[in-house]
């Protein structure tokens, strides 16, 4: 920046914001100032008669400030209005004054009250409409007509140079008024930011969370006590040190974790927001515990000065969902085994091995018989769940043809797809994959599976499988009634199914969609879903490419 416009920057700043004041504080100071309206009202009854004025002319003076006064009271003008009205009204009270009492210099002095006056409100346009006037009235009045403005010889002779030093002393006036508005907005400022202060200083000692902040280096700037307790480390021992050396030092396998992975070191170096779900942090005593933290950047004007982290202790959560996991996985293998007998009885039973059965009970085995099924398919979908989560279910990849993948997921669907009346199609394909084939078979027939129920009579659902630089990508499209597009992420929830009444009238566990996302993820793939309503839908993922082996060049024998 060049030095006049620094310059210019600084004279700027000296200047006040005249932001609007609280509402409260306005309307306090604009009453005080319409009761000195009014007063001035009798003022200039009472100055007109004892200086013997014509009383047409103090009625006719009189009555504009009362004007004024009413307007500066009416609602209907707004805020800005009524302190352009009031402000002027004020003004034109000096001026009346000085030629009600025939220019004499005393009467000038009513122009600085004035001034000050028009301060309180902190507002730009009342102050310079105020500052105009007296320009209008020194500068342009007292020129044309003099004996109206002073009442001496001088200034009657040399108009512009008293209009000069009049206009100096009101304009030393105003300065030393804007420099006392300039203050007043500053302390107000102080104030408010010391009471954001107090206040995030009392929301930080009642957090829950640890929270602590860092600066530009890295190193601790503050420390709420929910941080300390759980860190087992007193406040004031934490303050201008690196917590990565102090809390985040080693992973849970108790390998030195290097602050160069560390995702609160990153955000100290890039301002980005980093957060983690399941970390890892030490205490004093050596003691480490699992925890999920988020770091974040303090900006001001746009630059990152610091960093925030919050973090929470989950050792509760995690042995809670311990218990969840291990009571669902217990009562899923409990249920199982009953079930399954309960299951092949009554197949048994549908089947006639026990002789004919009528209508009726024909109708009600077949409907126990579907049931089952369903909770056969439940429960295994469950146990699926819990194996993934807990890591036990183990993928053993080999390099397979895409088109036995297809052919194993859709030979089992044809059956349901004929009774459905949808027509089964497989694209061309010449493809091998590097993955388990019985869990890849397992998404396939899964998404087919749904593509079948959501499909209309005489619709279509297409396997397709083609290369991309991901890998090869695999899609089951169906014509159905699709997905909305609120709703495409949820779908891949437990439990959760595209709409509420699916449950009952498609039937489906809700969770065979987040099986195949963890399958695939399993692979290092993704799955997703593409959708528009009325048109259909598609799910692909990505699987691993089988690598080409080389095939050695046969050397031809030799003839003796």
């Amino acid at each position: 920046m060049s030095a006049p416009g620094h310059a210019l920057a600084r004279l700027t700043d000296l200047l006040p914001n005249g932001r609007m004041l609280p509402a409260r504080a306005w309307t306090t100071r604009h009453r005080a100032i319409v009761v000195v309206l009014w007063l001035h009202v009798a003022g200039l009854i009472a100055v007109g008669v004892l200086t013997g004025n014509a009383p047409t002319h103090v009625a006719l003076d009189a009555g504009a400030v009362a004007i004024a006064a009413g307007l500066a009271g009416w609602a209907r003008l707004g805020r800005r209005g009524r302190e352009a009205v009031a402000s002027l009204g004020l003004v034109s009270c000096s001026a009346m004054l000085v030629h009600l009492w025939g220019g004499v210099i005393e009467a000038h002095f009513h122009f600085f009250v004035v001034v000050a006056l028009l301060t309180l409100y902190q507002s730009w346009l009342p102050f310079l409409l105020g500052l105009v006037y007296v320009v209008i009235h020194h500068g342009l009045l007292g020129t044309l007509a003099p004996e109206s403005v002073y009442n001496h010889a001088a200034a009657v002779t040399s108009p512009w140079e008293w209009a000069l030093i009049h206009g100096a002393f009101v304009l030393a006036a105003s300065a030393a008024n804007v420099t006392a508005w300039r203050f007043n907005e500053q302390l107000l400022e102080e104030i408010a930011d010391r009471r954001v202060d107090e206040r995030g200083a009392s929301v930080l000692e009642a957090a829950g969370e640890g929270i602590y902040t860092l600066d530009r280096d890295g190193r601790v700037t503050s420390v709420n006590p929910a941080a300390a307790r759980i860190l087992g480390y007193p406040a004031a021992e934490l303050l201008g040190r690196e917590p990565h050396a102090l809390i985040h030092h080693t992973t849970a396998e108790g390998r030195p974790y290097p602050a160069a992975d560390c995702p609160v070191c990153a955000s100290c170096r890039d301002g980005r927001t980093r957060a983690v779900s399941e970390g890892l942090y030490w205490r004093r005593d050596g003691s480490s515990f699992p925890v999920e933290y988020t770091a974040a950047a303090i900006t001001e004007d746009g630059v990152s000065v610091g960093t925030v982290v919050v973090f929470r202790d989950i050792t509760e959560r995690r042995g809670v969902e311990r218990m969840k996991d291990e009571f669902v996985s217990v009562v899923s293998h409990e249920l199982r085994t009953p079930l399954t007998s309960i299951r092949g009885s009554l197949g048994l039973l549908a089947g006639g091995v026990l002789g004919p059965i009528p209508a009726r009970g024909q109708r009600m085995l077949d409907i126990a018989v579907s049931d089952s099924d369903r909770l056969v398919g439940l429960i295994n979908d469950i146990l699926d769940m819990q194996r993934i989560r807990a890591g036990g279910m183990v993928m053993e990849p080999q390099d397979v043809d895409a088109v036995a993948l297809f052919e194993a997921a859709a030979e089992p669907m044809e059956a349901m797809a004929a009774q459905a009346g949808v027509e089964l199609c497989t694209g061309p394909v010449e493809a091998r994959a590097r993955v388990d084939p019985d869990r890849i078979t397992q998404t396939l027939t899964n998404l087919l599976h749904n593509a079948i129920r959501f499909s209309s009579p005489g619709g279509r659902v297409t396997l397709a499988c083609e290369r991309s630089d991901e890998g090869l990508v695999f899609s089951v499209a169906d014509r159905g009634r699709g997905i909305p597009a609120d709703q495409l992420d949820a779908v891949f929830e437990p439990f959760r199914q595209g709409d509420a009444s699916d449950t009952r009238e498609k039937g489906g566990t809700g969770l065979g969609l987040a099986i195949c996302r963890s399958i695939v993820e399993q692979h290092g793939g993704r799955l997703w879903v593409e959708s528009e309503v009325g048109r259909g839908t598609t799910f692909r993922f990505t699987v691993p490419v089988a690598p080409v082996t080389p095939v050695a060049p046969v050397t031809p024998l030799a003839r003796a």
